[in-house]
């Protein structure tokens, strides 16, 4: 479980797609946060080749809609996800947004 000082940065992000070294999703911005697709585990850098929910240090992938209420904070670690509202991440190192 990530812990609030376990972060170099801190993001606002718009409804988007973002893959890096995620500790934590706050849910700030006005309404609840779901979560559709996400990728539990351990960033180790992307090639651009191997497909993120292949790589080694993945602990789960999952479909099913998470909710982040407002106003309150999901710890990961993420390698990945895709949300449908915008937030404020915690990551440490690069981290690769796709508007959605």
């Amino acid at each position: 479980m990530a812990g609030i000082n376990d972060h170099e940065f801190a993001k606002y992000v718009p409804a988007t797609t973002v893959t890096g070294s995620i500790q934590r999703l706050w849910a700030n911005q006005g309404s609840n946060v779901v979560l559709t697709d996400y990728v539990f585990g351990r960033y180790g850098g992307n090639d651009g080749v191997t497909p993120i929910a292949s790589q080694a240090d993945v602990t789960y992938v999952g479909t099913a809609d998470i909710t982040i209420p407002l106003g309150t904070y999901l710890d990961g670690p993420f390698i990945a996800f895709k949300s449908d509202q915008p937030m404020v991440i915690y990551y440490n190192g690069t981290l690769i947004q796709t508007d959605a």
